[in-house]
């Protein structure tokens, strides 16, 4: 009987609506998050400013009714004066003197500052008051918006797009765009009322609160219609976003602005060029008239300036973890030019040095105790991942110029930086990449140039490049390529050819100990791998010569140099392969003298060997 075979019983997984929901969900989340958060705001004001506004109303509004007291007052000024009037004689009082009695009948008039100041102020408190109570009723649309019951992302995302259309047509965020306006009004129409009230009450007080009120005036004015003039101005709200962008174009094309913009452009009162002349802190020039119509729209097209973008996350974050991971995969991502990245890599150690680091490939720069490990690696390994994914191309797909390309010299000149921390694998890797006979020949030529450049002169950049080369040679397999490429870089440092290892060490007597450790160490290195039988090739017979020959040998590379020795004392193959090529080499290159007979002798005493140990 054939078996039938098993339906898939596993739970299908809806990943792909569950996903989407929930992006749409954070989006609408952020989006209400920041209206409510400006409510809150608002309601917060409105309470405290009408709290404020009520004490005023309470004493102003006893202005526009009858007062008592006052009433009381005029009729005892009334009696007061009859009584002055009257005149005494025998039996009889007269009055002499005609009193003005006023007529209780008439109607009592507020005076014309009172009822101004209670419009002002009522108006003031009705506007607070409505946008409280609007606002309210904002955030109970927008929790409304948001709240549902169901559980499937597939239908939380259909009743989503069921309400999501009518916050448009109804205007809900725009509602909620115009209370903080209403607020500014009320707090407009308190601060009108103030003036007429103070001047009523006391002009020298009035002389203090009307000027401080149009400074407020206008500065809100200012701040308000800023934005039509610059499309970076940061003083924008959502209810007159789409006025000012629609002011902005019909300034743009008008004669009038460009005339004030220009003679704004020769002023130097600085309080005007934020708003004409927009300029960020690491911005070298003014902006030009194109750049100050680019709007939001068009900045989210172009991509052009996304490196910046990362450069000044770098600087405001300053964290060296986000360098190797996120940062650099956000330029892996872009495809950027390779020499805007090193441009960027530049930049980082200027963000982190504290000081100037220009792009120059003339010196090394010198970053001694300035960066810690941690930082110089992940740099190094930044700058030779985009060096290696740019050798890596196709050669037909590299520039074909006769030339080192400038970015890559200032790349090589940085990893040569001199610096107290060693180069990683990446870094050495990519150097051997660069003086491989195989790259191309104007990589190859042009690296070798650049670092017989930065080695020329000094004794101490010449000793410290030996030293990075240590690692870079050890990646080289042929003991004769590792020559030729020695021979080539002290070619171009000493501008004449060297024909042989030995008068490379003979050039080199002037050296310091640290130079010249670093130099025979790098002879060590071409000797130790093809020593293994008896024919040499010519970079280890070499190597091995010049290293005797040497006039002077530093203690630290004694101490490498005669376990090196002992190895070859040892075997009886490597003994004659010594002989024939060290001891009877011809009088130009004969390599032991006085500091050699010491090292053979030293190596002979710790291989406990006897003078005629090998002999036939």
């Amino acid at each position: 009987m054939t078996d039938i075979p098993k339906e898939n019983t596993a739970p299908i997984q809806h990943t792909g609506w569950a996903s989407l929901a929930k992006t749409i969900r954070e989006l609408d989340e952020a989006k209400m998050k920041d209206c409510k958060d400006d409510i809150d705001t608002l309601l917060i004001f409105a309470g405290l400013f009408s709290t404020v506004m009520t004490a005023f109303l309470v004493e102003s509004y006893r202005n526009l009714l009858i007062d008592n007291n006052d009433t009381m007052v005029d009729l005892l000024q009334q009696i007061s004066a009859q009584t002055r009037g009257y005149a005494t004689s025998t039996g009889f009082i007269n009055a002499t003197d005609t009193v003005t009695i006023s007529d209780p009948t008439l109607p009592f008039e507020p005076s014309r500052d009172a009822i101004r100041v209670n419009v002002l102020w009522f108006a003031s408190l009705i506007f607070s008051l409505s946008a409280a109570s609007f606002g309210m009723l904002v955030k109970q649309w927008l929790r409304e918006y948001m709240a549902g019951d169901y559980t499937s992302p597939r239908v939380r995302i259909r009743i989503r797009q069921y309400r999501h259309p009518s916050l448009a047509r109804w205007k809900v965020f725009e509602i909620a765009a115009i209370l903080p306006l209403m607020l500014q009004l009320a707090l407009g129409l308190f601060f009108a009322g103030l003036c007429v009230f103070t001047w009523s009450a006391n002009h020298h007080v009035a002389y203090t609160s009307m000027p401080l009120v149009g400074g407020w005036a206008l500065l809100f004015l200012f701040a308000t219609i800023a934005p039509a003039f610059s499309p970076r101005c940061p003083y924008k709200t959502a209810f007159t976003r789409r006025g000012m962008k629609s002011l902005r174009k019909l300034l743009f094309h008008s004669a009038y602005f460009h005339a004030l913009d220009s003679c704004c452009s020769r002023l130097s009162w600085r309080a005007i060029k934020p708003v004409i002349h927009p300029r960020s802190p690491n911005q070298k020039e003014e902006p030009s008239s194109a750049d100050r119509k680019v709007e939001e729209e068009d900045v989210i097209q172009d991509d052009g300036d996304d490196i910046s973008l990362l450069a000044t996350l770098d600087g405001m974050l300053r964290d060296d973890d986000l360098l190797p991971t996120s940062i650099a995969q956000a330029l892996q991502q872009m495809q950027t030019d390779p020499s805007d990245v090193i441009k960027f890599i530049f930049g980082a150690v200027e963000r982190r040095i504290h000081e100037d680091f220009p792009l120059t490939n003339t010196s090394l720069p010198n970053l001694q105790r300035k960066l810690t490990k941690y930082v110089w690696n992940n740099l190094v390994n930044f700058t030779a991942e985009v060096m290696r994914t740019y050798l890596n191309q196709p050669r037909r797909e590299l520039q074909r110029d006769s030339q080192l390309p400038d970015w890559m010299s200032y790349a090589l000149t940085f990893l040569f930086s001199l610096c107290e921390h060693a180069l990683t694998k990446e870094g050495e890797h990519v150097i051997f990449m660069c003086l491989s006979f195989q790259t191309d020949p104007a990589i190859h030529n042009g690296a070798i140039r650049l670092i017989a450049s930065h080695a020329r002169g000094d004794k101490v950049q010449y000793g410290h490049i030996l030293g990075q080369l240590r690692g870079v040679f050890e990646e080289i397999a042929e003991a004769d390529e590792r020559r030729r490429l020695l021979l080539l870089i002290e070619r171009d440092r000493l501008g004449k050819p060297v024909q042989s290892l030995t008068d490379l060490v003979k050039e080199s007597d002037s050296m310091d100990d640290i130079g010249l450790s670093a130099l025979l160490a790098l002879l060590m290195g071409c000797t130790g791998k093809q020593i293994i039988n008896y024919d040499w090739p010519l970079g280890t017979r070499e190597s091995l010569q010049a290293i005797m020959s040497s006039s002077r040998i530093p203690r630290q590379s004694e101490n490498n140099l005669v376990p090196l020795l002992t190895q070859l004392m040892t075997s009886r193959t490597l003994f004659w392969g010594v002989v024939r090529y060290v001891i009877s080499s011809g009088e130009k290159h004969r390599s032991v003298g006085q500091t050699g007979q010491r090292l053979i002798a030293l190596a002979f005493v710790d291989a406990k060997l006897d003078g005629g140990h090998f002999v036939a």
